[in-house]
């Protein structure tokens, strides 16, 4: 591309040539000799595009028939191409010919930084280790950010950019990376300190919840095993573990001394057989690991007073749990107390009552149902639910939610489609949770809207407040 202006709003396209059959994984221009490299699977080739309108390819000599590993980064570095392989070593080009090959690191080189007047040279690779280099491509210092305080898991702190902040004297006091696990960490050259500027996870967050007696910690797991413990007031990372399998829910006990952590069975990762773990979350141990259920947990909860909890898997079964020995820490083993197989759809909410004696589900074929945790026994009879008091309410049915749905001759008249199922309107309740002082209830409907009403909310007729935040139903 060509620009008068420097800018891409007036720029052109000049040339254009096939690369090759494999695709590029780096592109960086070479000052010295008017061209530019990029690399791929099948090592270095130059482009010359000063000769005329066109560009030239020409691939990079090797010495001896050597073979040459899959190149994934380069620079330049004062009249030489320096170029990071898959197999952790240095690869120096003069020219278009290899010249040499330097042991680096032990893993892939997957980036590479040279100084403003190409003094120094930064690589860091698929573990987490950077290296520093002198001109005349001698190691100098090495650092690890797996040993920094707050440790990244090895295979999340893959790096992927590099920057640097350079004196006058072009020296790199201090270097800059991101990593593959969405960190952003700062590396003093002079004092090895490594400092975590930011981090997020990398990929698809499952679940988060806040810390039961302090609004300043919460916690979060992703889909790839990793859970962090946040400080909401700094926006920053108090502690981190990974788990080696995807996470899928979370739940803290009431003290806030365990975490529940749910899994999705993955029969690719390690701990394909659990699912579920419980963590001390003072030392980020694992306390006890749950195997009794071979599929994916989708919702994980602790009881009021945390000696009991419950896992909901995706075959909607519900498993109970004895949990009264977590004070015993040589002898603590949570015992499966009942397993119920009761819904025929995705179960949807789970809720203690305070004495933790009983437990109400939803599901998504719209089935309400409220069991003992004894035996797992329904209640059917109005006279055995009226007087439950509730620790928490996630269900969208029941006397305290009727309010919710329009009455049902409302329903009758928009539908005329014989269903087994009841006939709902456009707009439904999709999710729900009321206020820790029982007086409010946050309402998620189908439309995007949010509302707020007070609990109970008996009629459909009752007032609220509404905002709409999102264009489909709120999850």
């Amino acid at each position: 591309w060509r620009s008068n202006s420097g800018e891409w709003f007036d720029g052109k396209l000049w040339i254009k040539a096939q690369s090759g059959t494999s695709v590029p994984n780096f592109f960086t221009v070479l000052d010295l000799c008017d061209c530019f490299v990029t690399g791929d699977e099948d090592g270095i080739t130059f482009w010359n595009y000063k000769a005329q309108n066109s560009i030239y390819p020409t691939k990079g000599r090797v010495m001896n028939n050597s073979d040459v590993q899959p190149m994934l980064c380069g620079t330049e570095f004062g009249s030489l191409l320096v170029a990071g392989a898959s197999d952790g070593q240095l690869y120096i080009w003069e020219g278009q010919t290899l010249s040499s090959i330097r042991t680096a690191h032990d893993r892939a080189v997957t980036c590479l930084l040279s100084s403003q007047c190409h003094s120094s040279l930064i690589s860091a690779s698929m573990d987490g280790v950077i290296i520093t280099w002198n001109v005349d491509l001698e190691k100098q210092k090495m650092f690890d950010i797996k040993q920094h305080q707050v440790r990244p898991s090895s295979d999340i702190c893959l790096v992927q950019s590099l920057g640097s902040y350079q004196n006058e004297a072009c020296e790199c006091n201090k270097v800059v990376l991101g990593s593959r696990g969405n960190g952003m960490y700062e590396i003093s050259t002079l004092s090895s300190a490594i400092k975590c500027l930011k981090e997020a996870h990398g990929d698809f967050i499952s679940d988060a919840t806040f810390h039961p007696n302090d609004e300043n910690i919460y916690a979060t797991c992703d889909d790839v095993g990793t859970l962090r413990i946040w400080n909401h007031k700094d926006s920053l990372v108090m502690k981190r573990m990974h788990l080696k399998s995807p996470l899928s829910s979370l739940s803290w006990s009431h003290d806030g001394d365990q975490i529940l952590v749910g899994c999705i069975n993955d029969s690719n990762s390690v701990e394909h057989t659990t699912c579920c773990f419980i963590i001390d979350c003072n030392s980020m141990d694992i306390k006890w690991k749950g195997t009794d259920c071979k599929e994916s947990i989708l919702n994980v909860k602790f009881g009021p007073k945390s000696d009991m909890f419950v896992l909901v898997d995706d075959e909607y079964k519900v498993y109970i749990y004895d949990n009264k020995s977590r004070c015993n820490h040589d002898l603590y083993k949570p015992k499966l107390r009942v397993l119920t197989n009761i819904h025929k759809a995705k179960i949807m909410s789970i809720d203690f009552s305070k004495d933790s004696y009983f437990i109400q589900t939803s599901s998504a074929d719209y089935e309400h149902i409220r069991f003992n945790t004894d035996d797992g026994g329904i209640m059917n009879l109005p006279s055995q639910q009226k007087n439950i008091e509730w620790e928490t309410y996630t269900c969208p049915f029941g006397w305290h939610a009727q309010g919710l749905w329009p009455p049902m001759s409302e329903l009758q008249s928009q539908s005329q489609l014989q269903s087994p199922l009841p006939l709902l309107s456009a707009l439904e309740p999709t999710c729900v949770d009321r206020s820790d002082n029982g007086n409010l209830l946050a309402v998620g409907f189908s439309n995007g809207e949010v509302r707020l009403y007070q609990f109970p909310c008996v009629s459909n007729q009752a007032q609220y407040r509404v905002q709409r935040l999102h264009v489909g139903p709120v999850s």
